[in-house]
């Protein structure tokens, strides 16, 4: 868009009286498509001299453009009776103007300097990641230069991040950051010190399959991984005999006997019951399709399958105190656990934002629960509960972790929200007790975004994600605290290791989550929380956020993950 004047409200500077002042004058459409379409003439854009929220700048100007068949459809106002079949050629060709890259604009600034450089850790290599000047929009950025202080190396690069190879693990690096265009260069910008550090040795454990969702278990003294494999959308099950891990196709492939032919891509759970070595195996998953909480039972020769819930012929209203099956979306997250004579599956309610649970014990049929997010009394909560959520048994006692959105902005993102504990022992669902383990407060925190549990003897720890309110959706710091302790919270930030993210895992004594798209570890059992209680695990960046699952092997601990496309087996 540009003013009278042939001025772009792109190269006006912003917040600034003077693009306000243009956004209540005329402006026209500058692009040569649209400019075409109208008979060679800038098309004429609604700005009224009051600004309507809505309307000004986002539709043609209602006068000029009132009598124009289908290119009034993008006038601010809808005449009576006023009826469209189809967008006018105006407006086809002005979104393909905007499909179109622009010319570059007026360069009136030389470039302030980059904001927040930062260095972060990686092996023998450091990731530069830096914001824009706050003057971008009138400097007219044409590149950034990265400059190792130590070395002189300079990189060139039109975005962040910079990756800085060919450092020394161990050694310390500086960096500094500026921003140039045709009037000249900034002032530098210097990130922090880092020291580069190598990751963890890896061995390849499925090439062809990238380990979307993973969940593990031991099964008659023997571990075993249930996966989702993106490529082929299917599940699988590999079990370790000693010497290999032998693999199969559980579901995904269609077939007899309550297997889906759907896509599986979802949470998975995995819990065992029974005495090795006639143990049996309960796996929980969904389908993309359907999204139905699907269920395979394995007792080590064939596999039983049935649907558990989202097959109901309605949707079981979490007002409604009979529970049974429903028909909502139950695909979101699941966790399960098994005793001798119970199976416990609590899984997310998508269409309803609550927390629901199935029980089937001795072999009958599956009895359904509410478990959380219908109320606030009981200790329960009204929050959109259970994006994610772990669970685990301490003894006969159940342990579920899960998280809760408690308020949005005016665009949805999540600006406030607590990590949960449900427990009882027994499956009455009368007995559940419910504490709050860390919650928004007006100071700065939000939690959430992850959860993970881990049974560790005669208790649990349960981590979790949290981050500032003044970014919403963005976490910063890693928190964790144990089932008999919840109010002694220990917490780390990510600082050099980078923005932390789902997923997390961990076994008691460490805790791997995502730290800028790769894997890192902090040690639980340091004395003093700091950087140094942080290593980095893997560092290639990644596609999508990385799960990871602890597995122990001829009595070596291994992590489990994603790295390039293929599961890895993980060690310091």
């Amino acid at each position: 868009m540009q003013t009278i004047d042939e001025r772009r409200l792109i190269d006006l500077p912003t917040p600034s009286k003077e693009l306000g002042d243009a956004l209540t004058s005329p402006l026209v459409w500058s692009g040569p498509l649209g400019i075409k379409a109208n008979s060679g003439i800038k098309p004429k854009i609604f700005t009224p001299p009051i600004f309507e929220a809505g309307s000004s700048i986002s539709h043609l100007d209602e006068t000029t453009f009132t009598n124009t068949a289908l290119d009034s459809v993008m006038t601010p106002r809808l005449a009576a009776s006023e009826i469209f079949v189809g967008p006018g050629p105006l407006m086809l060709a002005m979104m393909e103007d905007m499909r179109n890259k622009p010319p570059a604009g007026i360069t009136n600034d030389l470039p302030l300097a980059p904001r927040n450089p930062t260095a972060l850790v990686s092996d023998a290599s450091a990731f530069i990641t830096f914001d824009p000047p706050a003057n971008i929009r009138t400097a007219q950025i044409s590149e950034y230069i990265v400059k190792n202080i130590k070395t002189g190396v300079e990189k060139k690069s039109l975005s962040s991040p910079v990756i800085f190879s060919g450092l020394r693990n161990g050694t310390s690096y500086r960096f500094t950051v500026i921003a140039k265009n045709a009037l000249g260069v900034s002032v530098e910008a210097k990130t922090n010190a880092v020291v580069p550090q190598a990751s963890w040795k890896s061995i390849t454990f499925d090439a062809n399959s990238d380990g979307s969702n993973l969940a593990s278990a031991v099964f008659n003294g023997k571990p075993v991984v249930a996966y989702n494999d993106s490529k082929s959308a299917d599940l699988k099950l590999a079990i370790f005999d000693g010497k290999v891990w032998k693999k199969t196709i559980v579901d995904g492939q269609g077939g007899t006997e309550g297997r889906t032919s759907n896509e599986i891509a979802s949470a998975i759970s995995v819990c065992v019951n029974g005495i090795a070595p006639l143990q049996t195996m309960h796996i929980f998953y969904s389908d993309v399709t359907d999204k139905d909480l699907r269920y395979a039972k394995y007792d080590g020769k064939t596999f039983d399958f049935e649907v558990v819930d989202g097959d109901g012929p309605s949707e079981n209203s979490y007002k409604d105190p009979v529970r049974v099956r429903t028909s909502s979306d139950v695909s979101v997250s699941n966790a399960c656990v098994a005793t001798a004579s119970d199976i416990q599956v609590f899984y997310r309610d998508q269409s309803q934002g609550v927390t629901l649970g199935a029980v089937k014990s001795n072999g009958g049929p599956w009895k359904y629960e509410l478990v959380d997010g219908d109320r606030d009394t009981d200790g329960r909560s009204t929050g959109d509960v259970s994006f994610h959520m772990e669970a685990t048994l301490v003894g006969r006692t159940t342990y579920l972790v899960y998280d809760s959105v408690t308020g949005f902005d005016e665009t949805r993102k999540v600006t406030s929200g607590s990590v949960r504990l449900a427990s009882r022992t027994g499956v009455n669902p009368s007995d559940w007790q419910y504490l709050e383990l860390d919650s928004a407060t007006d100071k700065s925190f939000i939690a959430g975004y992850d959860v993970a549990i881990a049974n560790i003897g005669n208790s649990a720890q349960v981590a979790w994600l949290a981050g500032p309110s003044t970014t919403p959706g963005v976490a910063n710091e890693i928190r964790w605290a144990k089932v008999d302790s919840p109010k002694r919270i220990s917490k780390i930030v990510s600082g050099n290791f980078g923005q932390p993210g789902e997923h997390l895992s961990t076994n008691g004594k460490t805790i791997i989550y995502n730290c800028q798209e790769r894997l890192c570890a902090i040690n639980t059992e340091s004395k003093i929380l700091n950087q140094n209680s942080i290593r980095l695990v893997t560092s290639s960046q990644e596609l999508k956020p990385v799960d990871s699952i602890w597995l122990t092997i001829n009595k070596s601990l291994n992590l489990l993950a994603s790295k390039k496309g293929k599961m890895v087996l993980l060690k310091p």
